[in-house]
C-alpha cells in the first residue's frame, strides 16, 4: 500500500477476477463507460425523435436529465456531430441535425447502392446458419406485424404503443439479418450508418408503424422470399422499393 501511495495510486476495486485494480484505472474506465453511456442515451433520443430535428440541445438541460457532468455531455455531442446526428454552430452551441427531403434522398440513394451490394454478398456467401437467421428474423417480425394488426383492429390504444416498440426492434433486426453474411466489415459498418439515419427519418415522419403497416408487411415478405429463393435481382428490387416507401411517406 506503502508504494501505491507514493507512486499517487489509489486502491481501487477488484475487477472480474478478483485482481485489485488502481484507483486511477478504475477512475478512468468508470469515465469511458459514463461518457460511452451518455453518447447512447443521446443518440437514441435523437434516433427516436424525443430530440426533434433542428431542436437546440442546451447542455445544461442534457447534464441534468443524463445525470452526468458537462464535459462528458459535449463530448458526446462531439462526437454525434461527427456522425452528422448533430450540428456543431460554432459559439453558439449544438441543434440537432435537421430533416429534409435533399438529405432523405440522398441517404436513400446511397444506401440503395449499399444496400444492393450487401443484399447480393450475402445471398452469394452466406449459408445455412445466415439463411436461418433470416427466416428467425422474418418470422418474429412478422408474428409482431400480426399481433399489431389485430390491435388496430380493436382500437387497443395501449397495447398499439406496447407493440410498436417491439415492432422497431424486429424490423431492423431482420434488415440487418439480411445483409449479416456480405463478408465485409467497412461494408456492414457503412450499411449500419445509413440505416440508422435513415431510419430517424422513419421514425420522425410517422412515429408509429400501424399508419404503414399494411404496406411494409407486403414489402418485408417480398424481400424475404426473394433472399431466401437466392434472387439476388428481385431481392435488390424490392429492397430499392422498400427504401421508396420511406420517401414517398416523408413527402406526403
Amino acid at each position: 500500500m506503502a508504494d501505491d501511495v507514493a507512486f499517487g495510486i489509489t486502491s481501487g476495486r477488484a475487477d472480474r477476477n478478483g485482481i485489485r485494480l488502481p484507483g486511477r484505472i478504475v477512475a478512468e474506465v468508470d469515465a469511458k463507460t459514463l461518457s460511452e453511456r451518455t453518447y447512447e442515451q443521446i443518440r437514441a433520443d435523437i434516433q427516436s425523435g424525443m430530440l426533434a430535428p433542428g431542436s437546440k440541445l442546451s447542455t445544461i438541460a442534457l447534464k441534468n436529465k443524463y445525470g452526468t457532468s458537462l464535459s462528458t455531455v459535449r463530448e458526446a455531442l462531439t462526437q454525434l456531430a461527427g456522425n452528422a446526428l448533430v450540428t456543431q454552430e460554432g459559439r453558439k452551441g449544438f441543434r440537432v441535425a435537421p430533416v429534409s427531403q435533399d438529405d432523405l434522398q440522398d441517404l436513400i440513394f446511397i444506401r440503395k447502392l449499399l444496400e444492393g451490394a450487401a443484399i447480393a454478398r450475402s445471398i452469394s456467401f452466406g449459408g445455412d446458419a445466415w439463411e436461418s437467421a433470416v427466416v428467425g428474423a422474418y418470422h418474429e417480425l412478422q408474428h409482431v406485424e400480426k399481433r399489431l394488426a389485430a390491435a388496430i383492429a380493436r382500437d387497443g390504444e395501449e397495447e398499439i404503443s406496447r407493440l410498436d416498440s417491439i415492432w422497431d426492434e424486429k424490423n431492423d433486426q431482420f434488415h440487418m439479418a439480411v445483409v449479416s453474411a456480405c463478408e465485409s466489415p467497412r461494408l456492414l459498418q457503412l450499411y449500419r450508418d445509413l440505416y440508422e439515419h435513415t431510419a430517424r427519418y422513419r421514425r420522425v415522419t410517422f412515429k408509429r408503424a400501424a399508419p404503414v403497416l399494411r404496406t411494409v408487411d407486403e414489402e418485408h415478405k417480398n424481400i424475404f422470399e426473394a433472399v431466401i429463393a437466392r434472387n439476388i435481382e428481385k431481392a435488390q428490387a424490392f429492397s430499392a422499393e422498400h427504401l421508396e416507401g420511406i420517401l414517398s411517406y416523408f413527402t406526403k
